[in-house]
């Protein structure tokens, strides 16, 4: 065998290990990702739901904490609840991402696009959760316009 032809062999070889090696990676990773992140988005409802704004705040990136002193995010869940009524859940919005989170590895976040229930109605959310400190937090978080909504 010429040393073209085994050098072709052994790059292929090398590339489809690699391939393999990230596939099997992300397969192992992505609900890893999607479930710690989920504990976050949790542990903030749960926060949210007891009106400890101050604890719903520690779950907030430092860039957003920054932006969003408690007074803030208390009003923000005021505004909720005077047009939803009081906060009781939230469930994933978009069925079709493994869920309700969709997960990039690098850089690694989740994206979730979720429900907020109250007693009277529902609003759409948009959150990015990324790991920092040694847990998940959200660095990104938006009301979802009507027109952006999925639909069901």
């Amino acid at each position: 065998m010429s040393n073209f032809v085994r050098n072709s062999l052994l790059g292929v070889g090398f590339i489809i290990f690699s391939f393999s090696a990230v596939i099997f990676y992300a397969a192992r990773q992505m609900p890893v990702m999607t479930a710690e992140s989920k504990k976050s988005i949790d542990a903030y409802f749960g926060q949210i739901k007891a009106k400890n704004y101050e604890g719903a705040r520690q779950i907030l990136a430092p860039n957003i904490q920054s932006e969003m002193s408690v007074a803030k995010l208390g009003g923000v869940w005021q505004k909720f609840e005077a047009n939803n009524g009081t906060f009781e859940k939230w469930v994933p919005a978009d069925a079709s991402s493994h869920n309700g989170g969709r997960v990039c590895l690098f850089p690694p976040y989740v994206d979730y696009l979720l429900r907020a229930y109250g007693n009277k109605g529902a609003q759409v959310l948009f959150m990015r959760l990324a790991p920092q400190d040694g847990g998940w937090k959200i660095s990104q978080m938006r009301e979802v316009r009507q027109d952006e909504q999925p639909s069901h």
